[in-house]
């Protein structure tokens, strides 16, 4: 999960660490990519001629059956045979088969195009986004397998699910004593 509400340089320097990253995945290593940011987009890694995202917007709650749903994926009875549809491995992708895609992909990526208003934070959905990664996993059975979700965060979430603070910056984050 890549966070697009930060600066250029910010995504300059995320964008080239991340390509250099890619060459340490294992080949066999299923890989899936969410970039978000008031908006959260889940890329289709499993056709590179044409790249495809799916858009959901942030400040939606969204429960995981409606995810599924938007992206035509279904849960199997079976856990240990999850992971094997076709509508699956558009997302979740082995990276020996995706890295021109993946790559493709973080070339094009630009920083979150909605503005931020003077004296406010980015719009940055995190909560929601985290939520889609979740629901991929579970369609792929992370019952039978190991996995991880890797969340490469700019700042704090501030709309959707997992809201920390408000947009204004006069607002003060929540601190530990407040916990």
């Amino acid at each position: 999960m890549v966070d697009t509400a930060v600066s250029g340089d910010e995504m300059a320097e995320l964008k080239d660490s991340l390509q250099q990253s890619i060459n340490f995945i294992p080949e066999d290593a299923l890989v899936g990519l969410i970039t978000y940011g008031k908006m959260v987009f889940v890329h289709e890694l499993g056709f590179a001629d044409c790249p495809k995202a799916y858009c959901f917007r942030g400040d939606k709650d969204l429960i995981a059956k409606d995810v599924q749903d938007q992206l035509g994926l279904h849960l199997v009875a079976d856990p240990l045979k999850r992971g094997d549809s076709a509508a699956l491995k558009r997302f979740l992708v082995p990276m020996a088969d995706c890295e021109f895609a993946l790559n493709s992909i973080l070339d094009d990526l630009q920083p979150d195009p909605w503005q931020k208003a003077q004296g406010c934070r980015h719009e940055r959905a995190a909560g929601t986004a985290l939520n889609i990664g979740v629901s991929l996993l579970e369609v792929a059975g992370v019952q039978a397998r190991g996995s991880r979700i890797l969340n490469l965060l700019g700042g704090p979430v501030t709309i959707g699910q997992g809201k920390i603070v408000d947009l204004e910056q006069s607002a003060k984050l929540r601190s530990h004593a407040d916990l």
